[in-house]
């Protein structure tokens, strides 16, 4: 089973909200622009996609997010202000970047990605 760019961002965001909610993040307040939406400090900062799982198996992240040939890595990178940026990286480097953003609301993790 393969998972598209935006239903991996927003699986990895909706793991990450769940994990630091687990832990007792309530977060506080809006950000004074956006009507009420909270940017936690516990999830910025940069992330990376380690493992994934199809039905249940643990597997190597490309598996599991339908990478294309030669990707190596996966990096999502929450900053402060609400924005995101999502990396892939091949063998030569950085082969191509997504941006957007992320807010919580109601302990909800919304994450839109920009119209390419």
């Amino acid at each position: 089973m393969q998972m598209s760019k935006t239903g991996f961002i927003m699986t990895v965001a909706v793991v990450v909200a769940l994990t630091t909610g687990l832990m007792g993040c309530g977060g506080g307040g809006g950000n004074g622009s956006d009507g009420g939406g909270v940017y936690p400090a516990e999830l910025v900062g940069l992330w990376q996609v380690y493992q994934g799982e199809n039905d249940g198996d643990t597997v190597a992240p490309g598996m599991a997010l339908g990478w294309d040939a030669g990707t190596i890595r996966e990096t999502i990178q929450f900053l402060a202000g609400g924005a995101f940026v999502d990396r892939i990286y091949d063998d030569g480097g950085l082969a191509g970047t997504e941006n957007g953003t992320w807010a919580v609301a109601a302990g909800v993790l919304t994450v839109t990605v920009n119209a390419d």
